[in-house]
């Protein structure tokens, strides 16, 4: 009997504790819940309608495929560029653009979400540019650029 106290003694505690946090939780402001309400999901290739740039260069979704395979980058070339393999190619692609942009000033940094939205298709272009402009592979860019960047072990 007493354990059924105990047990129940804890139930009341969580519930208590548990309306005490949705009380606390403060509501936004008119202004800032509208904007909330109205906002939309970042543009990006796959998403419904979407037109994005550099459209004579990259005509249909597989070609961000065939371009992030010829940077290196190991993808499926199915033109789901939602998928979850491919966003993780375009993750990694994110990130290493970053690093070589911070190295080289090829670019404005892009969001590492792993959609391609409007910088994104902008930075795989640009990537593609270096690697026809310094001759060499985009690993090795990116490589290159992590060693000017990393501080000096000593």
């Amino acid at each position: 009997m007493r354990g059924y106290v105990v047990l129940a003694g804890l139930a009341l505690l969580a519930a208590a504790s548990a309306e005490q946090r949705r009380r606390r939780q403060t509501p936004l402001n008119p202004l800032d819940q509208a904007k909330a309400d109205q906002a939309l999901p970042p543009a990006h290739v796959g998403l419904k309608g979407f037109e994005w740039e550099l459209k004579d260069r990259f005509a249909e979704p597989v070609s961000f495929q065939k371009a992030l395979r010829e940077l290196g980058y190991d993808v499926e070339l199915d033109g789901d560029v939602l998928s979850e393999a491919t966003r993780q190619a375009v993750t990694s692609f994110q990130v290493d653009w970053n690093v070589a942009t911070q190295a080289f000033e090829l670019g404005p940094v892009v969001d590492t979400e792993g959609y391609i939205d409007a910088g994104t298709v902008q930075a795989i272009a640009a990537a593609l540019d270096a690697t026809v402009e310094y001759n060499a592979e985009w690993f090795n860019i990116v490589s290159e650029a992590l060693e000017l960047l990393r501080p000096e072990v000593g």
